[in-house]
């Protein structure tokens, strides 16, 4: 079976190179030249050495695709771009409850969830 055999070439070359395939799922977002692209060699330089989720500072093991995501910051629905420059590495988890919010919306989100359950949050200084 060629389709059996493709697909399972496939996942084998992702479960050895997710990043790499991730990247490619960033850069499919429905991008004319003018929003960006970004490269694996550029994903590679900005997460390998400290690979840390931007938003609760968790540390992500790379080669665990399944724990992690690559989120673009500022979202493409609201008109962000696939430059490396809003590439953002998040927790698989973290990024389910983003979704296509900004970083404040989502944090406001979380301290309106917070404060009704009950718990004190302070502003930042």
């Amino acid at each position: 079976n060629r389709k059996t055999k493709s697909a399972q070439h496939a996942r084998t070359y992702e479960r050895r190179r997710p990043l790499e395939m991730k990247v490619k799922r960033f850069n499919s977002r429905k991008a004319t030249d003018s929003r960006g692209k970004s490269t694996f060699q550029e994903a590679t330089d900005k997460f390998k050495s400290d690979p840390k989720c931007y938003l609760t500072g968790e540390p992500i093991d790379l080669s665990k695709a399944e724990d992690y995501q690559l989120d673009h910051i500022v979202p493409f629905s609201k008109g962000g771009t696939n430059d490396i420059s809003n590439m953002g590495l998040l927790r698989a988890d973290i990024n389910m409850c983003k979704s296509n919010k900004t970083v404040d919306q989502f944090i406001d989100m979380c301290v309106r969830v917070l404060r009704h359950n009950g718990y004190v949050i302070e502003e930042p200084k």
